[in-house]
């Protein structure tokens, strides 16, 4: 499942955006300290981590330089206006700017759009796969795909929820352009459905498939 790691002082806060992440499908740890959050990240390296500026830059010296190594995308919540670029200027990774006192949806939309931005980084859900590692894991659970399968499943994740034809499946995943092979789309879902479970893929009636987020 993809991990985000909440930096905040302000627990209440902190808690009620953790709840709002986890609703959507997005695991969640928080952290209110600097050295709290080290110690986190050193068991595990978050996809995403939301930083608020109240904590002490002195102290995030360590959290900052260990996302940059891994390029892990941070959403910094700032409490004062118009001092965007200076945050900025303190991560060198990918990284995304919000006043505080923001509505909690559109941290939440901000978020799915880093991670889905993370080069190399594709995260529906609770399914999560790393392109240059050819990994795939739902929920935590690592998944073993061949690569046929996963050029198909990367194909269908490119795009959630919207419908794509067998015809472009076949094109997107494996640069097919024959019409007349379309059954071998059909077999590789049901293979990957048995793996990943009935409910992520759609079938959309005389149109082709989907991925389903919700």
């Amino acid at each position: 499942m993809t991990d985000i790691l909440v930096l905040d002082p302000c627990t209440e806060q902190a808690l009620s955006l953790v709840n709002a992440l986890k609703s959507n499908g997005l695991d969640c740890r928080h952290a209110s300290t600097a050295k709290e959050g080290t110690t986190l990240i050193a068991k595990k390296t978050p996809d995403l981590a939301v930083m608020s500026v109240q904590l002490f830059w002195r102290d995030c010296r360590d959290i900052l330089h260990r996302l940059e190594k891994k390029k892990t995308p941070v959403l910094f919540i700032s409490c004062a206006s118009g001092n965007e670029s200076h945050v900025r200027s303190l991560y060198h990774g990918p990284c995304a700017v919000m006043p505080e006192g923001i509505q909690e949806e559109d941290i939440v939309s901000l978020c799915q759009t880093l991670l889905h931005a993370c080069p190399g980084i594709l995260c529906s859900g609770g399914l999560r796969m790393d392109v240059d590692r050819r990994t795939v894991t739902l929920n935590g659970s690592q998944k073993t795909l061949t690569a046929q399968e996963f050029e198909l499943l990367r194909s269908l994740m490119l795009k959630p929820n919207e419908i794509l034809s067998r015809e472009e499946l076949l094109r997107t995943a494996w640069g097919f352009e024959a019409m007349g092979i379309t059954r071998t789309v059909d077999v590789h879902i049901q293979r990957l459905r048995r793996k990943l479970g009935r409910d992520l893929i759609e079938t959309v009636y005389q149109a082709g498939y989907r991925l389903t987020t919700a």
